[in-house]
């Protein structure tokens, strides 16, 4: 794949590669493995984004679990707005543990008004974020992540402008 990008005037340069990002997941998977081996975890992917990550953390993790997906949207092209979601959460959450999978945590709106929804929803639950990345704002949010990232856009491994570079197996950054 190119390590450069191009989109109308902005260029991307690759910045983390799939076998890092491999191999940052499967880490994490150790660590959870431990912390849920004897847990029923529900697991919440935050749609579209978590596809591919949420897809290689379901390959290495060994504990039970029951995977619920919600609908998210917070920007349009490169610009964030309102925080939207589709409710997929059609029933009562019923394990004590929940894990909410997000691709990217950057200013934290998205991430703050999910965790409000379901703690709304499922009284007196133990929820904890995972992010594959976030930046500075979004680290006090989240319980356990692979990457810390500098605040520039990304695209790649299921991060988009306008539902485009999503395929890209590496993730990329907007170059200045």
């Amino acid at each position: 794949m190119s390590e450069i990008i191009k989109y109308n005037n902005d260029t991307f340069i690759k910045f983390i590669n799939n076998k890092e990002i491999i191999e940052k997941i499967k880490n994490l998977c150790d660590e959870l493995n431990k912390i849920y081996i004897d847990e029923k975890l529900h697991i919440i992917g935050l749609l579209d984004g978590c596809l591919p990550t949420l897809n290689e953390f379901i390959k290495h993790i060994n504990f039970d679990y029951e995977l619920t997906t919600i609908k998210v949207s917070s920007y349009k092209g490169m610009k964030q707005g309102d925080v939207e979601f589709k409710d997929t959460l059609e029933k009562k959450i019923k394990s004590d543990n929940i894990l909410i999978i997000d691709d990217i945590i950057d200013s934290g709106n998205t991430i703050k008004n999910i965790k409000k929804y379901i703690l709304n929803k499922s009284k007196n639950v133990n929820l904890k974020i995972l992010s594959l990345l976030v930046k500075k704002e979004g680290i006090k949010l989240c319980d356990w992540y692979c990457f810390k990232i500098p605040n520039k856009y990304v695209i790649g491994y299921g991060m988009d402008i306008d539902n485009l570079f999503r395929d890209l197996e590496d993730i990329y950054i907007l170059k200045e």
